[in-house]
């Protein structure tokens, strides 16, 4: 399988290619300018008084933008782990605008198989929240404002993350267990 057109390989990961698609370099810059507009009410939810953090909100904002990217990096990644460690072939992980995608050669012949490859990326993200946000609690009082602030803010983004790809939505992740939990009962066209 090729790369996507529009894509540049910019690592790898257990010998499958990294790629950043154009329209992720887009993105960038509008998730910049909504999260730095975003940032007075970002630092209250996160109980650090937004004076106290310094640098321009758009500066922050990029942070954030890229530190969802690589949230959705490390969610990808945790599916090709899955498929490379149980006999899978993945061509490459794409980040795009709407996200990340790991390219399959096929989906796993077992539904079980399918069922937890889809469930490692929600989960990768969900453990990334707690573990954030366990941080986040950690530092409160210690004034290390910066880094609470960031660690809370891709905490929840992870939360967002891990919820939305539950969702049980084709081609979402939640989507894909529910057509595996299907499949048994109904074959794999009908679930």
């Amino acid at each position: 399988m090729h790369a996507r057109p529009g894509a540049l390989q910019v690592g790898s990961f257990r010998g499958v290619p990294i790629r950043v698609h154009f329209t992720l370099l887009l993105a960038l810059p509008l998730l910049a300018l909504s999260f730095g507009a975003a940032f007075r009410q970002a630092a209250s939810a996160a109980e650090v008084p937004p004076e106290t953090l310094g640098g321009h909100p758009l500066l922050w904002g990029l942070g954030v933008a890229v530190g969802l990217f690589v949230s959705v990096l490390l969610h990808e990644m945790a599916h090709t782990f899955y498929a490379l460690r149980h006999g899978g072939e993945v061509h490459g992980i794409t980040l795009m605008i709407v996200g990340g995608v790991s390219e399959l050669a096929e989906t796993p012949k077992r539904p079980r198989d399918e069922a937890l490859m889809a469930l490692v990326g929600p989960l990768t993200s969900l453990g990334l929240a707690v573990v954030l946000g366990l941080v986040t609690w950690l530092m409160h009082g210690l004034g290390a404002f910066q880094w609470q602030f960031a660690c809370f803010t891709l905490a929840m983004l992870n939360l967002v993350l891990g919820v939305f790809n539950l969702l049980p939505a084709f081609p979402m992740d939640g989507g894909r267990i529910v057509r595996a939990a299907l499949t048994p009962r109904l074959g794999v066209v009908r679930a």
